[in-house]
């Protein structure tokens, strides 16, 4: 008899245990095959052999291609031509006509003589930063692009080191992280392809720990040196200016100031009305003509997968101006969102991390202005989402996994659109923005059921 009662007593001790795991403990039961292919050891060695593969593709592609333009029209270097051709112009002492395309065409012959690439890869950035990479103009072009490729991973490194100290739930794995974050193929696309996204993603990390640290004056230099992307750096600091981070604003005026000093003084005082009209006028034409099919933000998606799709049926011009407006309306109910949630934000809580992760996010959404290699400043919120996780004593459990290998290997689906008339990689900052209020969502319910059980 008293066998079968301890017997009975230990079911109903183990049944009740099993109940009371978490969620995540019994789904690695069920599904021990994600969690394998997810280990620390398989993730290190994807991550070397991802890491082997670019290095090859890099020095096999350079090593081997002894011309400047290929076969297809397309200079090596990627964007970088852009940025090269800029920098070119201020030290030919012409940077008045920095955004004159007919002038920037000429520039590009001469650079490429006796080669030519067809088109124009249209210069549109601040005159700042046109000032900046003329120092990369002094170099013949092939040394110039490899010194910024150098330049850019140094950056991405120097991001990860700036953050190490707040990675707390990640630890000693940082290292591993910031290596699949540096092969993640947007990041590495803009590394190797010419753009600064890395530089981007530094400011990002070196802001962040700042404003967590309350060093204003250094949050206020990272952010406002991060105005030579303002479609990125302007949200930030205004939703900073609500919680009256006074000093760091002023230091990011003042950085801000010097970005429009510099350009005025090598491209005229008026650089900021000729920059807002080369991107309004010939270079969104040249995006329409081309479909602009490889953005992700908002409007940019309505107007690749409804507006022109309308047109091109020749659709009722209200209706068409309808959609924007409703375009607009998503973007504008979004910025209040922002500034909503943002009231709760304390730089010292440790679910800041999710706040900067919505807010980094929410801005590739709401940009004017998003291609999809800056896919690449997502590494960023997905490292502060996870580390908070972490830090709570949870794993993402197997649905993200799931889905954060699917958004590993996604990249090259951003081919697809001109076909189906939708840009797939859209859906990928929306989900960072939905899987931070999640865990939000879920923060605050733990911390009332935390509470209640206190009461009680």
């Amino acid at each position: 008899m008293e066998i079968h009662i301890g017997k009975t007593l230990l079911g109903k001790l183990l049944s009740s245990e099993k109940k009371l795991m978490p969620s995540s403990f019994q789904q690695r039961e069920k599904h021990s095959i994600v969690e394998k292919l997810t280990s620390k050891n398989r993730l290190r060695l994807l991550s070397i052999i991802f890491l082997a593969i670019w290095s090859i593709t890099y020095f096999g592609y350079h090593i081997s291609t002894k011309n400047l333009v290929n076969n297809q029209g397309v200079v090596i270097g990627g964007d970088f031509i852009t940025f090269y051709l800029a920098g070119k112009i201020i030290q030919e002492g012409k940077g008045t006509k920095i955004y004159d395309p007919e002038y920037q065409k000429r520039v590009q012959n001469q650079i490429l003589a006796p080669e030519e690439m067809k088109g124009l890869l249209y210069y549109i950035n601040p005159a700042s930063v046109a000032v900046t990479y003329s120092v990369f103009s002094f170099l013949p072009y092939r040394i110039a692009f490899h010194t910024h490729t150098l330049i850019m991973i140094s950056f991405f490194i120097l991001g990860m080191f700036a953050l190490k100290s707040q990675l707390k739930g990640i630890s000693s794995d940082w290292w591993l992280a910031g290596l699949l974050g540096m092969v993640w193929m947007p990041m590495m696309h803009t590394i190797i392809g010419g753009q600064n996204a890395a530089l981007t993603f530094f400011l990002l990390c070196w802001g962040y720990v700042a404003i967590v640290k309350n060093q204003q004056g250094k949050a206020g230099l990272a952010l406002g040196l991060l105005l030579f992307k303002p479609q990125y750096g302007v949200p930030l600091l205004g939703l900073l200016l609500l919680k009256k981070k006074w000093q760091t604003f002023e230091v990011a005026l003042l950085i801000g100031l010097g970005h429009y000093l510099l350009g005025a003084m090598f491209c005229g005082w008026d650089w900021p009305v000729k920059m807002l009209g080369s991107v309004s006028g010939l270079y969104w034409a040249q995006e329409r003509i081309a479909g602009g099919a490889t953005h992700i933000s908002i409007m940019e998606v309505f107007d690749f997968s409804i507006i022109q799709p309308l047109e091109k049926i020749r659709g009722d011009a209200s209706l068409i101006k309808l959609i924007q407006y409703f375009g607009y309306g998503i973007i504008g109910s979004l910025i209040l969102f922002l500034i909503f949630i943002w009231r709760k934000a304390n730089p010292q809580h440790g679910d800041f991390r999710l706040f900067c992760a919505l807010a980094i996010s929410g801005s590739l959404l709401i940009s004017l202005h998003t291609q999809y290699y800056d896919l690449s400043l997502l590494v960023l919120p997905v490292l502060l989402i996870l580390d908070f996780q972490l830090l709570k004593g949870n794993t993402p459990n197997t649905l993200q996994r799931v889905i954060l290998i699917i958004g590993f290997i996604s990249y090259p689906l951003h081919r697809i659109s001109s076909y189906i008339h939708f840009q797939p990689l859209f859906l990928i900052p929306i989900y960072i923005f939905l899987w931070s209020l999640w865990e939000m969502k879920y923060e605050k319910n733990s911390n009332s059921n935390h509470q209640l059980k206190l009461i009680q």
